[in-house]
């Protein structure tokens, strides 16, 4: 149960949470306030992993990710010594790597069409860290997407997150004119026609479900 103070208090979320999985909860849940943020996952001769290293919201999925990323770049500088320069490094690209999944997160919650609901609408009206806010001004302006160095989405999320959440291009991307339409055609039409085969071979629901209660 993740809830802001703003909007209910900490035995109104107890209750709430009661209600929505419709079973008694330990009296003595723990409530544990949440801030995001980030340190130097390596310091000495400590190294953070995860949580330990960055706090993200709760409410992305980006736990596993953030541990994954962590212990990617950690083996990437194998064997180490005690010089100190891998830590520079690892605090350097881990750091880097942290606020694109940080920007992928925002990403989401500045585009939410969720009205008058004071913490959605507050969301909107968030400041955009720098390369975040470069990004969604060259998306909406042209449907380019810059691409930082260790995204952890691909450009094709992003794009299709931007244009899920409305955020419609001003102008198409120039490097679309660099195809005749028929071309153009012909390739969404062979990808039209892979979709629907690969849809057309899966099993029906029923047919999943019939299996599934055998």
């Amino acid at each position: 149960q993740v809830y802001t103070r703003d909007e209910l208090s900490d035995d109104e979320a107890f209750e709430t949470a009661a209600m929505v999985v419709k079973m008694s909860l330990h009296p003595q849940a723990t409530v544990t306030p949440f801030e995001a943020g980030r340190r130097p996952a390596w310091s000495g001769n400590v190294i953070g992993l995860g949580e330990a290293a960055a706090v993200l919201d709760p409410l992305g999925s980006a736990r596993m990710p953030a541990l994954l990323l962590g212990l990617s770049h950690l083996t990437a500088l194998f064997p180490l010594d005690t010089s100190g320069l891998e830590s520079a490094v690892y605090n350097r690209t881990v750091g880097q790597a942290y606020d694109r999944l940080r920007d992928a997160q925002i990403w989401l919650y500045s585009l939410n069409k969720r009205r008058d609901q004071p913490v959605w609408d507050h969301l909107r009206s968030v400041s955009l860290p720098p390369e975040l806010a470069y990004k969604r001004e060259v998306f909406a302006a042209c449907g380019h997407l810059p691409v930082y160095d260790d995204e952890t989405f691909d450009e094709a999320w992003w794009i299709a997150a931007g244009l899920g959440h409305g955020l419609l291009p001003a102008a198409h991307d120039v490097r679309a004119d660099q195809l005749a339409e028929p071309e153009l055609i012909r390739h969404f039409q062979t990808v039209l026609g892979y979709v629907r085969k690969q849809v057309e071979a899966m099993p029906t629901p029923d047919a999943v479900s019939r299996a599934a209660t055998v």
